[in-house]
């Protein structure tokens, strides 16, 4: 009985931990992103929290969350754990379109599918329709 006591308790400090650790690399993440779009020049978009859906092409099809950014030049993706870090220039972009289908999987929320040049992204945020708007213009 004191083992399993012991046992959900390490397992609660190492839940715990990792939730801080997750808050404050978010923080960082975000700050960071932040500072990088001012240099960039206006801002249009963000950045706000995001889901990242994968890609046909070059970047990781394992899906995370992170925030997305958009400034008059740039479409800006940082991830918190782990990678990709994406820029996109808005000069590149092709077409944008919402579905909730992309890459052969069903999302709960429609994501926002970015075709580029040379490859197609989707990305999940809370308003879709605002990201679409400024990118379709």
């Amino acid at each position: 009985m004191v083992t399993a006591v012991l046992i959900v308790l390490i397992i609660l400090l190492i839940l715990i931990l990792f939730y801080f650790y997750y808050r404050r690399k978010a923080a960082v993440v975000l700050m960071g992103l932040r500072a990088e779009m001012r240099m960039d020049g206006k801002i249009l978009l963000g950045p706000v929290p995001a889901s990242y859906r994968g890609a046909e092409k070059y970047y990781t099809k394992v899906k995370n969350t992170g925030f997305i950014g958009l400034t008059a030049n740039t479409l800006y993706f940082r991830s918190i754990i782990m990678k990709p870090s994406i820029e996109i220039k808005l000069d590149s972009i092709v077409s944008v379109e919402s579905s909730k289908h992309f890459l052969s999987n069903y999302n709960a929320r429609p994501a926002v599918i970015i075709h580029t040049k040379d490859n197609v992204l989707g990305f999940i945020v809370s308003d879709h329709s605002e990201l679409i708007n400024i990118l379709s213009d």
